[in-house]
């Protein structure tokens, strides 16, 4: 199968460019390995809402038009609103493909994917930039009995075990999860890193942190939580043992 351009992943950026591409009449397709904003379907969490104001939300051509422009949008709602997009500008969909190599080829590229290849001048990668979680190396050492996920995995409090917990990351992700968490009724660290972020609300929690913790609606320092420690000698524990072993 030949064509001009191939946009690889079918969510918001993915689509604007359809659409850009769709005005300069450019002979193109879209691929995508499940269905239209598949990631803000299936890999959010329920609760996530929207940093910025619904009036902000735009795409080429296309704009919120509902009633609460200075609201958030749900998770759903921006699922919505970018399949709305999708039908509006009669995007050239290819759902339920897989891109499995983009290789050179003579004046262009060979995309290959599990339902055959496509030739093409130009590919465009529009497959998200946050769509493989990192975990840090220190994330071997927390003990087998600590069920440990990424927000990828995570959708509400009902699929967390009994007990406390430590979000690790104070950026937008992490307060919207601990605030979740903490108003299930849980106890809740959430771990600041050296961005020290300007606002937090977690709970009853509001203001500065500055390298301190918020648990069960409260700031407290590293060193007054248990979950803290616990952590914190488990990876003592590693680095003597691997240093008796250096020796």
């Amino acid at each position: 199968m030949r064509t001009t351009a191939v946009v690889i992943g079918a969510g918001q950026s993915g689509l604007a460019m359809s659409r850009c591409l769709s005005e300069r009449s450019v002979d193109h397709v879209v691929l995508e390995r499940n269905d239209v904003a598949n990631s803000w379907r299936k890999e959010r969490w329920d609760s996530l809402r929207l940093l910025t104001p619904n009036w902000q939300c735009r795409l080429p051509g296309f704009a919120y038009y509902g009633p609460d422009q200075d609201g958030f949008m749900t998770m759903p709602e921006v699922a919505d609103f970018i399949s709305e997009y999708a039908k509006l500008i009669a995007a050239p969909l290819v759902c339920g493909t897989t891109v499995t190599s983009v290789r050179r080829a003579d004046e262009g590229y060979v995309v290959t994917t599990d339902n055959g290849q496509w030739r093409c001048a130009t590919v465009v990668l529009a497959t998200g930039a946050f769509n493989v979680a990192t975990v840090p190396a220190f994330a071997a050492a927390v003990p087998s009995a600590v069920t440990t996920l990424t927000p990828m995995g995570y959708r509400n409090p009902a699929q967390l075990a009994e007990g406390g917990v430590m979000v690790v990351g104070a950026s937008a992700t992490g307060v919207q999860i601990a605030a979740e968490v903490q108003r299930s009724g849980r106890g809740v660290v959430l771990a600041v890193g050296d961005h020290h972020p300007r606002h937090l609300q977690c709970g009853r929690a509001r203001g500065r942190t500055s390298g301190r913790r918020l648990e069960g609606g409260r700031a407290i320092r590293p060193e007054q939580s248990p979950i803290y420690r616990q952590f914190r000698d488990r990876l003592r524990h590693r680095a003597d043992h691997a240093a008796r072993d250096q020796a």
